[in-house]
């Protein structure tokens, strides 16, 4: 019988891989490598790719087998070609690693950079190196440094020690170097290039000088010069030299002093720290009184002038201000003496014309009730006239008749009862005319008449005592 083939030959199983992945925009391609291999290939040791791949092809999906496509390929890449696209994402991509991996790779970065901070840096009061310990505590607790796995640890080490400048007393080791010159003509010009280069700061220190280096110059016109510098100036020196066709040779990449310090120079370098923050400190502060004091005098003469020119500003206006004051006053009391006028007026009106109708209602009442008393005595008279008898009936009756008719002439002419009291040249006409003899209900109304006319006067006298 034949045997069952359960593996096809076709696939491929991808065991102990790394995967290198990058995105660009949306998209995301993968590449399947070797797991020691990927960071010999960045940092130069391994060159051949077939080493470092186990399979020339990109990938959508390395897990699930899914290969990109050639459109993706030529759209996000602009090639088709799989090994340069390869390329591309080994120097790019980020390694896919497992959590205990990438904690010793960050740790072993760390040292690296702490290693290269102690080599190149020293302290510029002691002239020597730090301890690992402090800087490693430094960088971890005060500066809280974050290792980056894509840079190296040389251009790490350079930004650390700009960061710990701030917060420790650290300065790049100086470089020693020795350039030799064939004519002293040359040694002149370097001399000036040295000034040049030392005039905002001290970057360049001549050790020593050596005439006649070369045993081939027989006139000894050969100098050699021994210098320290500034790591930073390094380049400079290096194209001057070797414009001018001399040798330069690097002798220490960083000069520092050797051995341990004892603790007699310890206390010497701490007594002289104290005394020189003392003495600094005493001539600042009398340095900072001198500026208060001068501060304090310019604050009070600004005062004062400002005092004054305020005084001659208000001396300018106050005349001004003080009519115009009065002026205002002025309009303001006419204004306020105006209105209270008119409102004086307006009750005045008011009350006159509210007193002129209730005379008018009174007068109307008045009148209404006196007929209704006329009409009832009428009622009464005749009943009366029945009891006494036959013989004053016609003296009755005369009586009656000419109560009719004084009431008749009443009734025609009702308003007469309602006129205004007459003058004194009426009166006298009226005391030559013949008086006859009065009714009853004409003096009923006369006693009326007497008491309206005088509600009238106390009316009128009360209005002359508001107005006035």
């Amino acid at each position: 019988m034949s045997q069952t083939v359960n593996t096809p030959v076709n696939q491929i199983r991808h065991t102990n891989i790394a995967i290198v992945r990058i995105k660009i925009q949306k998209a995301i391609f993968e590449i399947a490598c070797y797991k020691n291999k990927v960071l010999g290939y960045r940092k130069g040791i391994e060159d051949d790719l077939d080493e470092v791949l186990q399979i020339d092809t990109v990938f959508t999906n390395v897990s699930k087998g899914e290969a990109a496509k050639k459109s993706d390929l030529q759209k996000y890449f602009g090639t088709t070609n799989q090994k340069e696209v390869c390329k591309k994402i080994l120097l790019e991509g980020e390694l896919q690693i497992s959590p205990k991996e990438r904690e010793v790779m960050f740790e072993t970065m760390f040292k690296d950079i702490v290693t290269i901070i102690i080599n190149k840096c020293i302290n510029p009061d002691t002239q020597r190196p730090y301890p690992m310990g402090l800087i490693e505590r430094t960088l971890k607790e005060e500066i809280h440094l974050t290792v980056k796995l894509n840079k190296s640890a040389k251009q790490q080490a350079l930004e650390a020690i700009r960061k710990l400048k701030k917060k420790i007393p650290i300065e790049r080791a100086q470089m020693r170097l020795k350039c030799t010159f064939i004519n002293r003509e040359e040694a002149k010009r370097f001399k000036q290039f040295i000034k040049g280069l030392n005039k905002e700061e001290e970057q360049v220190v001549i050790e020593k000088e050596d005439v006649n280096v070369n045993d081939q110059d027989l006139e000894g016109n050969s100098m050699a010069f021994t210098i320290l510098i500034d790591p930073g100036v390094y380049r400079d020196v290096y194209e001057h030299v070797t414009g001018v066709q001399g040798e330069l040779k690097l002798i220490d990449t960083a000069v520092s002093e050797e051995g341990e310090q004892s603790i007699d120079e310890l206390k010497g370098e701490h007594e002289k720290k104290q005394f020189t923050k003392e003495h600094s400190d005493n001539e600042e502060g009398l340095e900072e009184e001198k500026v208060d004091q001068k501060k304090e005098e310019e604050e009070v003469s600004k005062k004062k002038k400002k005092k004054e020119k305020k005084k001659k500003i208000k001396e300018e206006n106050e005349p001004v201000i003080t009519k115009v004051e009065e002026k205002e006053d002025d309009d303001d009391d006419f204004g306020k003496k105006k209105k209270k006028d008119k409102k004086k007026k307006k009750q005045n009106k008011e009350k006159e014309i509210h007193s002129e109708e209730e005379t008018k209602k009174n007068q109307k009442e008045e009148v209404i009730t006196l007929h209704e008393e006329d009409e009832e005595e009428e009622e009464e008279k005749p009943k009366e006239t029945k009891k006494k008898g036959g013989k004053n009936t016609k003296k009755n009756n005369k009586k009656d008749k000419q109560n009719v008719d004084s009431e008749e002439e009443d009734q025609k002419q009702p308003n007469k009862l309602l006129l205004i009291p007459k003058d004194e040249d009426e009166d006298e006409e009226e005391e030559n005319i013949p008086q006859q003899p009065m009714t009853a209900t004409q003096k009923k109304k006369l006693k009326r008449l007497k008491k309206l006319q005088q509600k009238q006067k106390q009316e009128e006298h009360e209005e002359e005592e508001i107005d006035e």
